[in-house]
C-alpha cells in the first residue's frame, strides 16, 4: 500500500499523511502508556514502528541511514524525546491546573476551621 502512496506523494506530503494516520494512532493516549517504566521489548517495538515510517518516507529500504540522520532529515523527535515531552507537559499541566485548586481548597478549609475556633 505505501508503495502506491509513495509514487504519488513527495517526502513532505508522505510525512503529513504518516503523522495524521500512523503517528496519531501510534502515540494515541501516550501520556498514559508512554512512560519511563515501559519494558525494553515494548520500547523496541515502538522504535521499530517509528523508524519504519521514516525509512519509507525517505525511501531508505536498505537501512543505510542511521536513526539520528532519519530524525534530522524528517524533522521528527525520537520516541524517547517524545516520551520526555509528554511526561513534562503532563506534569506542568497538572501543577498549573490541578495543584493550585488543591491548595485553594486546603487554604479555604484551614481558614474556615481557624475562624470557628
Amino acid at each position: 500500500m505505501h508503495n502506491k502512496i509513495q509514487k504519488i506523494l513527495n517526502k513532505r506530503q508522505f510525512l503529513k499523511v504518516a503523522n495524521a494516520q500512523i503517528y496519531s494512532t501510534l502515540y494515541y493516549a501516550a501520556p498514559i502508556w508512554l512512560n519511563k517504566m515501559l519494558t525494553s521489548n515494548l520500547w523496541t517495538k515502538l522504535r521499530s514502528a517509528h523508524y519504519r515510517v521514516l525509512r519509507a518516507a525517505v525511501r531508505d529500504y536498505k537501512k543505510r541511514k542511521n536513526m539520528t540522520d532519519l530524525n534530522k532529515d524528517c524533522k521528527r523527535a525520537t520516541p524517547k524525546m517524545w516520551s520526555n515531552y509528554i511526561i513534562t507537559s503532563t506534569v506542568i499541566k497538572s501543577i498549573r491546573d490541578g495543584f493550585p485548586k488543591y491548595l485553594k481548597s486546603k487554604l479555604e478549609t484551614t481558614l474556615y476551621t481557624e475562624r470557628r475556633w
